[in-house]
């Protein structure tokens, strides 16, 4: 048996590596709950990290998507998710006035800093 570290972007987990004649087998080392809720916190701080580059324009719709953590397990992330996918356009002639949007947007960075504060 050895031990290894495994990186992720959020942050390093011990793994203990089982091998036998046909195969490896891995297993996380300590508590499961907390690996869990670790996990949680770092997807919380990416989510609200990647959204607020893309509500800032560096970065694109696809490419905030593509990175996007899972939120199956967290509200507050899908609700980030689906005002990305449904954020109105800006204009005169197809878009949404200019209050509109400012509401959207100033209800989008509220979710945002709820993440943040969640922390």
């Amino acid at each position: 048996m050895n031990i290894i570290d495994i990186n992720k972007h959020y942050g390093k987990l011990k793994m203990k590596c089982f091998e036998t004649p046909n195969a490896s087998y891995t297993r996380p080392l300590g508590n499961i709950k907390e690996m869990t809720k670790n996990q949680e916190k770092s997807d919380k701080q990416y989510a609200a990290y990647m959204a607020r580059k893309y509500f800032s324009g560096q970065i694109s719709k696809y490419q905030i998507l593509d990175g996007f953590p899972d939120y199956v397990n967290n509200p507050k992330i899908e609700l980030l998710y689906k005002r990305i996918l449904e954020k109105p356009k800006r204009g005169w002639l197809f878009g949404v006035s200019k209050e509109k949007y400012q509401e959207y947007i100033l209800k989008s960075y509220e979710i945002i800093e709820e993440l943040e504060a969640d922390n």
